[in-house]
């Protein structure tokens, strides 16, 4: 019993370094690390890119969570709104971006929660696809049939953050290989590096969400500005 249960364990382990070592790194440029992992039948890979940014972990997250001001630092975004406020930690939005000629650009409802956003805690934003009658299919764009990621931010310091952005989807409609190949590696990078400069706008534009959330962090005059960069 005690072999088999050895083995077992032993399997387990096996498996799991199996699945790590499927992850190929193909960019660290800018202090942004990008791996992806090929899926059978798909022509997109699942994607991840980490960085590190010189800031505190509401700021992070107060700049993602803020998913109205998308376009702001988001590479090729079209549109980004709020669909729906379904509660404090879940709601709708809505999210388009463009796409190189002949693709045709892609969009998606998505369902986004968050947890961890009390004292000590790591935050992690997800988002999956979902259906909505408050935000039918647009024009010139392909609803993209799947979409599953997240977000997650650890704190490496008061003031440094860890991210992981992953992504799987299916882009539905055509695509070509090329294109598919381009955006597993440019849209974790161009995300992060963009998150990475909108970071400091937060102290001010964020502020009663910073208070509320760290307000031994945010006095009324605020924190000592850092400034927010990548890095590895």
């Amino acid at each position: 019993m005690k072999t088999a249960a050895l083995f077992l364990v032993a399997s387990c382990l096996c498996a799991q370094a199996a699945q790590a070592s499927d992850w190929q790194r193909i960019s660290t440029d800018d202090g942004v690390i990008v791996d992806t992992r090929d899926v059978p039948g798909e022509s997109l890979p699942i994607f991840r890119g980490i960085v590190t940014i010189h800031a505190s972990i509401y700021e992070v997250a107060a700049v993602i969570q803020d998913i109205d001001s998308g376009c702001e630092w988001t590479k090729r975004c079209v549109a980004s709104r709020e669909v729906q406020r379904l509660s404090e930690s879940e709601r709708l939005f809505y999210s388009r971006n463009s796409a190189p000629w002949p693709v045709q650009d892609r969009d998606v409802v998505l369902h986004g929660h968050v947890t961890g956003l009390e004292e000590g805690k790591d935050i992690l934003i997800r988002f999956e696809n979902a259906t909505s009658p408050l935000q039918p299919p647009a024009k010139g764009a392909v609803r993209m049939p799947k979409v599953v990621g997240f977000y997650r931010l650890v704190r490496t310091g008061p003031r440094t953050t860890r991210v992981e952005f992953q992504v799987e989807a299916h882009l539905g409609g055509w695509i070509p290989d090329w294109a598919a190949r381009m955006s597993s590696k440019n849209i974790p990078h161009d995300t992060l590096v963009g998150l990475a400069h909108f970071v400091p706008k937060a102290k001010a534009r964020y502020k009663p969400f910073l208070q509320a959330h760290a307000p031994e962090l945010y006095a009324e005059t605020g924190p000592a500005d850092v400034p927010a960069k990548a890095a590895e």
